[in-house]
C-alpha cells in the first residue's frame, strides 16, 4: 500500500509538471509545427494519428529542451539524521522539475532545535540563494516560513511519528508546502490543494494532488527573481539553434533543423 501511494503522488506532481509543459511551452511548438504545414495545417493535424503527430512535431521543432538559467539555487537540506531515508531528495528533485528553479540537495548530521547556525552558514556561498532545512525535533513547530531571509523550517517529527503507510507521502506534502510559502503561495481555497490550513498530521491526507495554478507560478517566478534563483527555460529545438544554445544534434530531426538553420 505504501508503495502505491507513493506511485500516486509522484504521479500527482508528473502530471502538474507535464500540465506547465503544456502551457508555457507546447503552444509554440505546436504552433511551429502549424506553420511548417501550410495554411491547412491544423485540418490536416486533425486526420493525423497521434504518432504521425509526434513525428511530424519533431520534425518541424526537433523536440523540447531545457536550458538551464543562469542564479543560485534552492537548497534542501535534510538535518533529521537519516530519519526521513529518501524523501527529503527524491522531493527536492521533483519540486525542481515542477517549479523550473535549480534545486540542490543534501544530508547533513542531525540538528536538535532551530537550526539557525546551519541555515546562516548554508546561505553563506555565493551559489545558493534560499534554503529549506528538514529536521525531527519534537520541540519545533512544523513549519518555519522566513521569506525576507530566504529560508524555510520544515519539522519532520510529527510525520515521522504518526508513522504509518501515508508517512513519507505526508512528509513530502509538508515540504511542498514550506517550498511553496517560502516562495510566495497564498493560502489555498481550492479543495486538495496543498495550501490549504493544517492543524493536525492527519490534514494533510486530504490533499489530493499539487495543481499548479496560474497565481502559484506567478508568486513563484516573481520570488525566484528577487531571491536569485536560477530558473530553466523550454525552448524547441529549433528555436534554440536559432538562438546559439542548441547542443550538437542527436537525431535525424535535429540533424535537418541544424542543417537548415545554419545554412541561412
Amino acid at each position: 500500500m505504501r508503495g502505491c501511494r507513493e506511485r500516486k503522488w509522484t504521479g500527482w506532481l508528473a502530471a502538474g509538471a507535464a500540465c506547465l509543459c503544456a502551457a508555457l511551452a507546447l503552444p509554440a511548438a505546436a504552433q511551429e509545427g502549424d506553420a511548417a504545414g501550410g495554411a491547412g495545417g491544423q485540418e490536416e493535424r486533425a486526420a493525423l494519428t497521434p504518432e504521425e503527430r509526434q513525428l511530424r512535431m519533431l520534425a518541424a521543432t526537433g523536440g523540447l529542451l531545457t536550458r538551464p538559467g543562469e542564479g543560485g539555487a534552492l537548497l534542501v537540506l535534510d538535518l533529521t539524521g537519516g530519519k526521513a531515508g529518501e524523501t527529503v531528495g527524491e522531493t527536492a528533485r521533483l519540486v525542481g522539475d515542477v517549479l523550473k528553479v535549480r534545486v540542490l540537495s543534501e544530508k547533513r548530521k542531525a540538528v536538535r532545535g532551530h537550526p539557525e547556525k546551519e541555515l546562516r552558514a548554508a546561505l553563506a556561498p555565493a551559489g545558493v540563494a534560499a534554503v529549506v532545512a528538514v529536521i525531527a525535533d519534537k520541540g519545533q513547530p512544523s513549519l518555519l516560513i522566513a521569506p525576507e531571509d530566504r529560508w524555510a523550517v520544515v519539522n519532520a517529527a510529527p510525520v515521522l511519528d504518526a508513522g504509518g503507510d501515508a508517512r513519507d507521502v505526508r512528509l513530502r506534502k509538508e515540504i511542498w508546502r514550506a517550498v511553496g510559502f517560502l516562495m510566495g503561495a497564498g493560502t489555498s481555497g481550492k479543495p486538495g490543494c496543498p495550501f490549504r490550513p493544517v492543524f493536525a498530521v492527519g490534514d494533510l491526507d486530504a490533499f489530493s494532488g499539487f495543481p499548479i495554478t496560474p497565481a502559484t507560478m506567478a508568486a513563484v517566478t516573481t520570488y525566484a527573481k528577487a531571491a536569485g534563483l536560477a530558473q530553466t527555460r523550454q525552448s524547441t529545438y529549433r528555436r534554440a539553434v536559432e538562438e546559439g544554445w542548441a547542443p550538437a544534434p542527436t537525431n535525424d530531426f535535429q540533424k535537418a533543423i541544424w542543417e537548415e538553420v545554419k545554412s541561412k
